[in-house]
Parts: structure tokens; C-alpha cells; sequence
């Protein structure tokens, strides 16, 4: 799993020398090897590396990004897994990213939120 953080670091670094196309595919491909490795039990890894990355991304990953980790986790969540979603969230270039999101994302994230006022961190 650390080697496919390490892949996914190195595709990500690489893509800011290619063009905007080339861009674009080294992205997914960086994003897609971060989100497995998320569902292969190291999610905290790996929240922490798309927290890095997340204010520079495109806005459609950015939504991908979310979409894809509260499709993955609900409550209740380790107060170690709540902090990094918070940490990922409030490193959102804009809140307004969100509005993009699907609908069951949009309410799966809700009640996250939801249960994350109602912990103590």
C-alpha cells in the first residue's frame, strides 16, 4: 500500500510538467491509485496525502475526492478518521465544491457532519 502512495505521489509530482491533456489523465490516475489504497485499510495514509493535494485540484476531482470517501465511510467514525475528513474538507480551495456533488454524497456528508458536532475531537 505505501508503494502505491509512493506511485500515486510520483504520477501526481510528475503531472505538473505535462501538458493539459496529459495532465488531466496523470490526475485520475494518481487520484484512482490515492482512492485504493483509501479502501486497502489505510485510509488515514491516504486522507492525509489528498489533503495535500486537494487545493490544487481540479474542482470535478476535488468533488471525485469526496464523493469517494463518503461513499466509503459513515458513522461512526474514529475520532482519528474524523479528523482527517475535517482536515481534507477545510483544505477545500471553496466550500462551494461541494454544491457539485451528487445528492446521496451530499447527504452522506451531512450526516457526517451531523455526527462530527456531536463528538468530542
Amino acid at each position: 500500500r505505501e508503494v502505491l502512495l509512493d506511485l500515486a505521489g510520483q504520477v501526481w509530482d510528475l503531472s505538473v510538467e505535462l501538458s493539459k491533456d496529459e495532465k488531466a489523465l496523470a490526475a485520475d490516475v494518481a487520484l484512482s491509485l490515492c482512492l485504493l489504497v483509501f479502501r486497502l485499510n489505510m485510509p488515514l495514509r491516504a486522507l492525509e496525502v489528498l489533503t495535500r493535494w486537494v487545493p490544487v485540484m481540479r474542482p470535478e476531482d476535488q468533488c471525485l475526492v469526496v464523493e469517494s470517501i463518503v461513499a466509503y465511510v459513515g458513522p461512526p467514525l474514529s475520532q482519528q478518521m474524523l479528523r482527517a475528513l475535517l482536515h481534507l474538507l477545510k483544505a477545500l480551495p471553496s466550500l462551494e465544491t461541494l454544491e457539485h456533488c451528487a445528492a446521496p454524497s451530499k447527504k452522506a456528508l451531512k450526516t457526517i457532519l451531523e455526527f462530527a458536532c456531536s463528538t468530542p475531537l
